[in-house]
């Protein structure tokens, strides 16, 4: 008799969708935004996904995953408007020893409640010009130089 051999992953992982990997959504994410999101999927792995809804990643922890400080809060606003992560709770900075950091949800994940609500599908094309447009972090094209004609000597 022979075992049937089971493929198994042997440590911890977050499965992601190709639909949402091919949607116009995901293909206009950012560098930082990728990194943000990426770093809120670590903090979701590391409470055992079940956290979803409910994880704090303050600055600094986004910082120490090597996104600039400068970054974050326009890459948030980017994966907000993307329909990526959710924030359930706006934090604040530190004064003294009283903190609160922000809590996001992942948007195409579980939550202990519910189940994914995909708010990524619903964005489109236009929708993806219009945050581009209006965040300010992004890198723009260099305005084209005046060409001066080069004086005799």
């Amino acid at each position: 008799m022979s075992r049937r051999k089971t493929k198994r992953i042997e440590s911890q992982f977050i499965a992601h969708r190709i639909e949402m990997l091919e949607s116009v959504a995901h293909s206009a994410l950012s560098h930082a935004a990728r990194r943000v999101l990426d770093r809120l999927e670590i903090e979701h792995a590391n409470h055992g996904g079940v956290e979803n809804g409910n994880l704090a990643c303050t600055f600094d922890d986004f910082a120490r995953f090597g996104i600039r400080r400068r970054s974050v809060a326009a890459a948030i606003r980017e994966l907000e408007g993307l329909g990526f992560v959710q924030v359930t709770q706006r934090g604040r900075r530190a004064a003294g020893d009283f903190y609160m950091p922000s809590r996001y949800r992942l948007t195409y994940l579980f939550t202990k409640h519910s189940g994914p609500t995909d708010e990524w599908k619903r964005v489109s094309t236009q929708t993806v010009a219009a945050i581009k447009n209006r965040n300010p972090g992004a890198k723009k094209p260099p305005a084209p130089r005046a060409s001066t004609p080069l004086k005799p000597t």
